[in-house]
C-alpha cells in the first residue's frame, strides 16, 4: 500500500509531545509552637495593644486632615479648565486671563499641599507615643 496522498502538500507534522510538568514533593514543614514562653506572649499582647491604639490614633489625625483634603480636592475639580469655564460663560479676556493665572497658581498650591500630605503620613508618629 502506498502512504496517503497529500496533492502536493507536505504531509502533516506529528503533534508535539506534552511536555510533563515536575512536581516536586512537599516539604515537611516545622509545626510552629502551639505554646510560647510567658515572656513572648506578654509581648505578643503588647504588641497587639500598640498596633490597635497607633491605628485609633492615625485615623483620628486623618480626620482630622479631611476637611484640608476636601479643599484641595474641591479647587483641583474648579481649576481643572478654566479656559473651558470661560469659554462657556463668554468671559472677556482679562477675566480669562486671571482665571487662567489663578489656575496655575491653584496648580502649583495643590501639588505643594498633595506632597506635604503624603509626607506627612509617611513621617507620622503616634503623639501619645512621644511623651
Amino acid at each position: 500500500m502506498t502512504a496517503q496522498t497529500t496533492f502536493g502538500r507536505r504531509a502533516p507534522a506529528p503533534a508535539p509531545a506534552v511536555p510533563t510538568r515536575f512536581v516536586a514533593a512537599p516539604r515537611p514543614s516545622s509545626p510552629a509552637p502551639d505554646v510560647l514562653r510567658p515572656e513572648a506572649e506578654a509581648l505578643r499582647a503588647e504588641i497587639r495593644a500598640g498596633r490597635a491604639a497607633s491605628a485609633d490614633a492615625f485615623s483620628d489625625w486623618r480626620r482630622r486632615q479631611q476637611g484640608r483634603r476636601l479643599v484641595a480636592w474641591g479647587l483641583s475639580l474648579a481649576f481643572m479648565a478654566p479656559g473651558a469655564l470661560c469659554y462657556v460663560f463668554e468671559t472677556p479676556l482679562p477675566v480669562s486671563a486671571g482665571l487662567e493665572i489663578m489656575g496655575l497658581i491653584a496648580g502649583w498650591w495643590l501639588r505643594r499641599e498633595r506632597k506635604r500630605y503624603l509626607k506627612d503620613v509617611a513621617n507620622w508618629q503616634d503623639p501619645t507615643e512621644a511623651e
